[in-house]
């Protein structure tokens, strides 16, 4: 095509016009510089939150005692953004539409009292639908800890739990649990406790 063929400068306003860049690589100014009507790259994706610890959460903060394991109360010390959807059930559950989920967060691990405890801390936590706690890794993201080399009588933090993951299998067909291991202390039964958040994004 020839070179007088192409124009050297159209505002671009109209349909069927064309938009020529500045000589610094700039849309015309009309326009202020910027594409509009296009989807946010970040920001958008819906998200809960549940924190870990929430005093009001039953057990200390612990939640639901489910006899060898805690499980998390959707009703307490939850926030949703950017239009998460879910429904709170009446077990502390919630049920979730279908999708691709991520799971991410953190947590210390807690002794509030001192007590004897294999380290690293035997705590498994989990998040899952259709099987039990810890469920079972086509339906849940779990978080397993390393084989305990050793025990130690003690109080405070004992460490950290960080947990990732994404499940695609979820949907509203099942209730969605969370929690993790009831572990105590060998010598006064102490058990143990988490500190933190957890997140659940719909990635999809």
């Amino acid at each position: 095509m020839a070179d007088a063929a192409i124009p050297k400068s159209q505002a671009g306003t109209a349909p069927g016009d064309v938009a020529v860049l500045d000589a610094n690589g700039r849309l015309p100014a009309v326009d202020g510089s910027q594409l509009t009507n296009l989807p946010s790259p970040h920001g958008i994706l819906p998200v809960l939150t549940i924190e870990l610890g929430h005093g009001a959460q039953a057990n200390g903060g612990r939640g639901i005692d489910m006899g060898n394991w805690y499980q998390l109360d959707f009703r307490i010390g939850v926030t949703a953004a950017n239009g998460f959807q879910f429904a709170v059930n009446a077990d502390g559950t919630m049920t979730i539409p279908s999708g691709v989920y991520l799971v991410s967060g953190s947590a210390k691990i807690l002794a509030p009292a001192t007590d004897m405890y294999q380290l690293p801390a035997q705590v498994v936590f989990a998040v899952g639908q259709n099987y039990a706690f810890p469920g079972i890794y086509q339906y849940a993201v779990q978080q397993y800890p390393d084989a305990p080399v050793g025990s130690a009588m003690m109080s405070g933090v004992l460490g950290s739990l960080r947990m990732s993951g994404v499940q695609a299998s979820w949907g509203s067909s099942s209730p969605l649990w969370m929690g993790f291991a009831k572990v105590l202390g060998s010598q006064n039964q102490t058990p143990l406790a988490l500190q933190g958040y957890m997140s659940i994004v719909k990635i999809g």
